[in-house]
């Protein structure tokens, strides 16, 4: 309304209309706050998360088929355990045998592929090349045709080299660091 006017206008025209407008409630201070969907689904983001961290190595020298072992991130409160547990064994080759339970207990599964074609992955299990995926157990000590007793033994034979282990078992360290922190960054 332009400064003036009102003067000109009859009681009638002066009428003002009034929107009215909800009161929002009242909520007590200490009342508790509800979480927001994002702060609700963060467990499941961090599952998530979780379920896809894993790392896939090529076994060196298997070509037909080419074997896999996929390992998820390493314990450190386990590997600490494991090489006090094998340090104090005194067994001479006792680095080698914890590299190959560090192995061992952060082994998802292993599996192979044919002709090259990574898209399908096959199980190692004798007899049962579409079931789940062998460890390093059993399964896996009979699809290598042998009567290996312990997994670090079934380690030892998959990789033919103790060189092979050793650095299966520093790329397994070295990976998990770094995607421990990653984890830890996306929670």
């Amino acid at each position: 309304m332009l400064k003036g006017t009102e003067q000109n206008m009859s009681d009638d025209e002066k009428t003002v209309v009034v929107a009215s407008t909800p009161t929002p409630p009242v909520i007590p201070i200490d009342a508790p706050k509800a979480p927001s969907v994002a702060l609700k689904s963060l467990a499941a983001k961090r599952e998530a998360l979780k379920e896809n961290l894993h790392l896939d190595l090529s076994v060196p020298r298997w070509e037909d088929p080419e074997i896999f072992v996929r390992y998820g991130p390493v314990n450190m409160t386990q590997t600490e355990a494991v090489v006090d547990k094998r340090r104090k064994s005194k067994v001479p080759e006792w680095s080698l045998l914890a590299n190959a339970d560090i192995l061992s207990q952060s082994c998802i599964g292993i599996y192979a592929c044919l002709d090259g074609d990574y898209e399908k992955k096959y199980s190692l299990r004798v007899g049962d090349e579409n079931g789940t995926w062998t460890k390093f157990d059993p399964d896996m000590a009979a699809a290598l045709g042998s009567q290996l007793q312990g997994a670090s033994e079934v380690v030892r034979a998959l990789y033919f080299t103790d060189g092979d282990l050793l650095e299966a078992a520093k790329q397994v360290t070295d990976w998990s660091g770094i995607k421990n922190a990653e984890v830890d960054e996306g929670f």
